[in-house]
């Protein structure tokens, strides 16, 4: 079987777009829309950025999202809950016992544009245990994309105050 040489003076979407347009990136790209990664992929690149940069740091990871098999699948779920965070930082900072985040994709929204949550149950009983955890001392939201996480714990640690555009949960969110 013949090798394929990839191009390196190619773009990375022009190179999928070749070899490998049946990837749900090529399949995006061919349609002419922006590729947004699955939010595991967003998870895994802040993940390396915080080992990177905050080695001493502790913290643990949810895996449910990650899961390729169904035997895998259960196997987690024996372990966990689908509502436990998907990132959990043992870092107590300014009052907090630490920081825990639930990975979305880049353009999650928890509000309609009328300002009602959605109804997805399953949002909405990751929403409730995020406000629990917030109850008991710890910071916790949903984070969509590996960027806006990085924000957010760079906020978390540098003076405590989260920035309003980075809330995602809003402080008067009443299930309607």
């Amino acid at each position: 079987m013949a090798k394929k040489i990839i191009n390196t003076e190619e773009s990375i979407d022009e190179t999928i777009l070749k070899y490998f347009p049946q990837t749900r990136r090529g399949k995006a790209l061919a349609k002419g829309k922006e590729f947004v990664p699955l939010e595991g992929v967003e998870q895994n690149k802040f993940q390396e950025w915080l080992r990177q940069n905050y080695p001493d740091v502790r913290f643990t990871a949810d895996f449910v999202g990650h899961a390729e098999s169904l035997k895998n699948i259960c196997h987690i779920h024996r372990a966990t809950d689908f509502t436990t965070p998907d990132l959990m930082i043992f870092e107590p900072a300014h009052g907090y016992h630490g920081i825990f985040m639930e990975f979305k994709t880049r353009v999650f929204r928890l509000y309609k544009k009328d300002g009602n949550l959605y109804k997805q149950e399953h949002i909405k009983d990751q929403l409730k245990t995020l406000l629990d955890l917030r109850a008991k001392g710890y910071y916790a939201d949903f984070v969509p994309g590996a960027a806006h996480a990085k924000k957010l714990w760079q906020a978390y640690l540098g003076t405590g105050r989260i920035p309003e555009e980075l809330k995602i949960i809003k402080q008067d969110t009443l299930f309607r």
